[in-house]
């Protein structure tokens, strides 16, 4: 999980903004902000094609590959499709339908939905 703030339907880590599908129904009084997504919702992208992060380390599971990243600070994981760029800067692309904001703990929901 990341720590972020929501800034209308964008949820934002450090000085990067997520974009998401809605903006979430936030309780009043909620004081710790999460995102979560898993790795294989974020991908990997080279340089220039999303969010940047720095890689950290390519691990080899066989039938893929995850990348361990920095992101804002934040260690994360990202799933590699095709050759991994070489180790440094590069960029992740997260699906934003598979993104969960997390409100002191529990998971909101966006405005609207139940």
């Amino acid at each position: 999980l990341l720590p972020c703030r929501i800034d209308g339907a964008a949820a934002c880590v450090g000085q990067q903004a997520i974009l998401l599908n809605g903006a979430p129904a936030l309780p009043p009084g909620a004081k710790k902000i999460e995102l979560g997504v898993r790795p294989e919702f974020v991908t990997l992208t080279g340089r220039g094609g999303g969010l940047p992060v720095r890689i950290e380390k390519i691990n080899d599971l066989g039938r893929i590959r995850l990348a361990k990243v920095s992101f804002e600070g934040h260690a994360m994981m990202a799933t590699l499709n095709g050759d991994a760029p070489p180790a440094g800067e590069a960029c992740i692309a997260i699906e934003a339908s598979r993104i969960h904001i997390y409100a002191d703990g529990h998971r909101v929901n966006e405005a609207g939905r139940p």
